[in-house]
């Protein structure tokens, strides 16, 4: 299939609903939908070239493809051609620069539940470039954000903070939870939660969750706005924490390493 491997290419330019290739998979293309545009066909420009199709994106190498040809293909998607350095090609190939910031996102749709974990992901990673933030503000940004974003879930679908302390410190897990529909009572609830530990249990335990099949989106930002508002946000908000785990990978923020890597002074 053209998705295979890529060769050593030194430019890539890659097909994105994103304003930014860095966000793509916050606003996905997935491997069903770029296997669909290739059962259509490509132009026969692009008969050799080689896609790899991940994390929301299909990537390829700049100097081997017609460009112009690759444009029209990526708004067969509803999506934009970007390089390495964001910027945005046209459909006579040429290519502009912009702030990636101010570009719309294109056709958003609702995530599929396996699409979730590498959003959050990429949330949390674009978080941790904003100044001026805790890691927990961070978090509970990156949370809030996915909060708000529709997944196409056959079943029930909530949003649940909970903390609680043990006698090494606290926990305090952000989650999403899917429980499958009636079609699938065999199978368990998929919870994917961002963890974060702390090495003082600093402030009580507390549990709340939000159906979000209940009052829309206006109901989902009362339901995060009274969460912010808890007193133990305020104390969580101002601790640096041990771990963070997304999806149960743990990654090292760059505001953790700082207060924790032995060799900081």
């Amino acid at each position: 299939m053209r998705g295979g491997t890529l060769s050593a290419m030194g430019y890539d330019v890659r097909i994105t609903r994103a304003g930014s290739q860095l966000r793509s998979a916050e606003h996905p293309i997935s491997a069903h939908e770029w296997q669909a545009v290739l059962d259509e066909g490509l132009p026969k420009s692009l008969a050799d070239a080689e896609f790899i199709c991940r994390a929301g994106q299909i990537r390829t190498g700049a100097y081997t493809v017609d460009l112009a040809a690759l444009v029209a293909v990526a708004r067969r998607l509803g999506a934009r051609l970007l390089g390495d350095d964001d910027e945005e090609y046209l459909p006579d190939g040429s290519s502009v620069q912009g702030d990636p910031r101010l570009r719309p996102n294109l056709l958003t749709r609702p995530l599929a539940v396996d699409e979730v974990a590498e959003a959050w992901r990429s949330l949390l990673s674009w978080e941790d470039c904003l100044d001026g933030r805790s890691v927990s503000a961070q978090a509970w940004a990156a949370f809030s954000e996915l909060a708000l974003r529709d997944v196409a879930s056959p079943g029930a679908d909530r949003v649940l903070v909970r903390a609680h302390a043990d006698e090494s410190g606290l926990s305090l897990v952000l989650a999403r939870e899917f429980t499958p529909g009636r079609a699938e009572q065999r199978r368990r609830p998929v919870r994917i939660a961002c963890t974060l530990r702390y090495a003082e249990a600093a402030c009580e335990a507390f549990a709340s969750s939000h159906a979000l099949t209940e009052g829309g989106m206006q109901a989902r930002r009362a339901w995060l706005y009274e969460l912010v508002g808890r007193p133990e946000w305020a104390v969580l908000d101002g601790l640096v924490p041990t771990m963070l785990a997304p999806a149960g990978e743990e990654v090292f923020n760059s505001r953790i390493r700082a207060r924790y890597c032995p060799t900081n002074k």
